[in-house]
């Protein structure tokens, strides 16, 4: 049984995991010089065996007082190791909360573990659940997380991908969630949105349903402000595209729409169309822009608001150039279509403009495998 130096001497070797002391006076009898030696020891345990840096060591060493601190401590590095923690990550850890060395593996750390593992949550992605969200081991398996689960199931059925929402936000097994995310349901379910949208949005975002139901209510009231008029379903998504756009940027924005000739309403119009278009980089949207307009001719109002959501170096682009030179080949100019550079699935235009003729025109095979690396990338 390990017991803490009181005074005397003690030889470690850490490689071997191997702490020997000779003790001379029993505890009861404990000096301040005991107290001192105690807490030098603890001080280079933390540090040498953990990794821990020297402030948080000695900050920590205080909390190492009794007989059995260095025994639990000992225990709960071989649990973490038994449950995939790696030395950096068991670092990362104990210098966070250092306290959890003290913790009773039976009754803090294994009943966590051995729920999530039995909700389908992997041994790796525990160890990344834990290290984003280390309260979670702090919370009552019976008073808190089960009932967040349950609630969860109530809300989203019980075929929810419970694990994948875990991976993205955690922070869920660790609030009230009838507080927090009950109202944000109700909230969308008042203008009109489903409970399957609110699933596919919880999912998709579930951060947004950790933050005060105020954060949704602001977002929904900018989406208002725009008079914007979303086909069913489409909220969703709007909510989605504006919580990640502050207002200052979305104005940014509206004045690089309007100097290429769009107006306060073609931007509405196309927000309606394509929530995620106000996520969309200025930059791209000068390069999309200078691209169909400047380079193929068309109208700045002619240019779908989808087509700013695709990426022009490695689908419209090398597209436009595999039509150019089918046209070339064939004697025909007709204007290229929009829908054929931007809208059309890869496995079509694939099968359509390039298998067909790869054979008959060298040029196309430069084309012919970031095309078909993007087809079955789809």
């Amino acid at each position: 049984m390990f017991r803490l130096p009181h005074y005397g001497l003690f030889v470690r070797n850490w490689n071997r995991d191997v702490v020997c002391f000779r003790l001379f006076l029993p505890f009861s009898t404990i000096t301040t010089e005991d107290k001192r030696l105690q807490n030098t020891f603890f001080i280079d345990y933390l540090m040498e065996k953990i990794g821990i840096s020297r402030e948080r060591a000695i900050n920590a060493s205080s909390y190492f007082s009794t007989e059995n601190s260095l025994e639990k401590a000992e225990s709960v590095l071989k649990f973490l190791k038994e449950r995939g923690f790696g030395d950096t990550q068991t670092r990362k850890l104990l210098s966070k909360r250092p306290r959890l060395l003290l913790s009773k593996i039976n009754s803090t750390f294994k009943p966590k573990f051995d729920f999530l593992e039995e909700l389908g949550v992997s041994r790796t992605d525990t160890v990344g659940l834990v290290l984003k969200d280390h309260d979670i081991l702090w919370r009552s398996l019976d008073g808190h997380l089960k009932p967040s689960v349950l609630f969860l199931r109530a809300q989203f059925g019980s075929d929810f991908d419970l694990p994948k929402v875990l991976k993205r936000a955690l922070k869920l097994l660790s609030i009230n969630l009838r507080k927090t995310v009950l109202p944000q349901i109700e909230l969308l379910r008042s203008h009109g949105v489903s409970d399957k949208q609110i699933q596919t949005l919880f999912i998709t975002c579930p951060g947004l349903f950790t933050c005060k139901v105020q954060l949704l209510e602001n977002i929904i009231s900018r989406i208002e402000k725009l008079n914007a008029k979303f086909r069913p379903g489409m909220l969703i998504y709007a909510v989605f595209a504006v919580r990640g756009v502050s207002v200052a940027t979305f104005e940014a924005k509206c004045k690089v729409w309007n100097s290429l000739g769009w107006s306060d309403e073609d931007i509405v119009c196309a927000f309606e169309k394509f929530p995620s278009l106000l996520t969309v980089s200025k930059e791209k949207i000068r390069a999309l822009m200078d691209f169909f307009v400047n380079e193929l001719g068309f109208k700045p109002k002619e240019i779908p608001a989808r087509t700013f959501g695709r990426s022009l170096d490695k689908r419209i682009r090398p597209r436009y150039e595999v039509l150019k030179i089918l046209r070339k080949w064939s004697g025909q100019q007709r204007k290229v279509s929009l829908h054929q550079i931007a809208s059309m699935p890869e496995r079509d235009f694939f099968e359509r403009y390039v298998a067909p003729y790869v054979d008959k025109i060298p040029e196309l095979q430069k084309y012919t495998s970031q095309l078909q690396c993007a087809q079955t990338s789809r």
